[in-house]
């Protein structure tokens, strides 16, 4: 898979199936291995708009993510905070 499609590494494949940017062959449950042909991923690394918006799907997946890490840690207490009434 990181072969057919160069720049994306091997954990982006799951957020690009979720975006719905790639389809895998038949229909596998969630947590099992996916397959793609060969042919089609040799396709759509040869597509510039399909790479832009494939791009952009991981980008914005990453921004979300460490968007709800922050958003977590901001509204927790330290113990020192705790400790000391604040």
């Amino acid at each position: 898979m990181q072969k057919q499609l160069g720049q994306f590494q091997p954990h982006e494949i799951s957020i690009l199936t979720g975006a719905g940017m790639l389809e895998p062959l038949g229909h596998p449950p969630a947590n099992t291995p996916k397959f793609f042909s060969t042919e089609s991923l040799a396709e759509l690394r040869d597509n510039q708009k399909w790479l832009e918006k494939a791009t952009d799907a991981i980008s914005t997946f990453w921004r979300r993510k460490n968007g709800q890490k922050r958003a977590g840690r901001n509204g927790r207490t330290s113990p020192s905070s705790r400790a000391s009434g604040g």
